[in-house]
């Protein structure tokens, strides 16, 4: 259902719009919005250091004083 695929896209770094999951919508337009978000993003890599190989391992990224800016970002990650 929608509330289980918008955990989903949440757990991810990702959200899920508009209230139909699979209904009308122009793919075009959707695209369009999607590139022109990814253009004025920044992808964050990093290795981990001094933590536990296996297990979940929670996430917290954040930009001090730029209240303009908004971050999107998975919560956390499991490495088995």
């Amino acid at each position: 259902n929608g509330k289980v695929l918008a955990q989903a896209a949440e757990a991810t770094g990702g959200e899920l719009r508009g209230r139909r999951v699979f209904g009308n919508v122009d793919p075009v337009s959707a695209f369009k919005r999607v590139f022109d978000e990814f253009k004025q993003s920044y992808m964050l890599r990093f290795t981990p250091r001094d933590v536990t190989a296996t297990g979940w391992h929670a996430l917290s990224v954040s930009i001090p004083g730029r209240p303009k800016y908004s971050v999107r970002a998975r919560p956390g990650y499991f490495s088995p």
